[in-house]
């Protein structure tokens, strides 16, 4: 496990598919957040649709690793060729 977590990661049966991107209705407004702290998913992803690179993105929030920032694009990824599909 990486760092402390608070929340529940994204699970898809019985796996886990998002292991860094958590859910806690009590943090952010039940928002996907990266690792259990107050940095939303949809923050990042804007960030890179905006064109940041990773190391941009790390440089302004410190707090974040290269693999957080992956899943998040990941996890936008798969939601939205889900919502395409109907």
């Amino acid at each position: 496990m990486v760092g402390r977590r608070k929340g529940r990661p994204i699970w898809k049966g019985n796996a886990v598919e998002f292991t860094r991107i958590t859910l806690d209705p009590a943090r952010m407004g039940g928002l996907p957040c990266i690792r259990g702290m107050r940095i939303p998913v949809a923050t990042v992803v804007e960030m890179l649709g905006d064109g940041m690179t990773e190391d941009e993105i790390l440089a302004a929030f410190p707090d974040l690793e290269r693999e957080d920032v992956r899943e998040a694009g990941s996890f936008v990824n798969r939601f939205d060729g889900n919502r395409n599909a109907n």
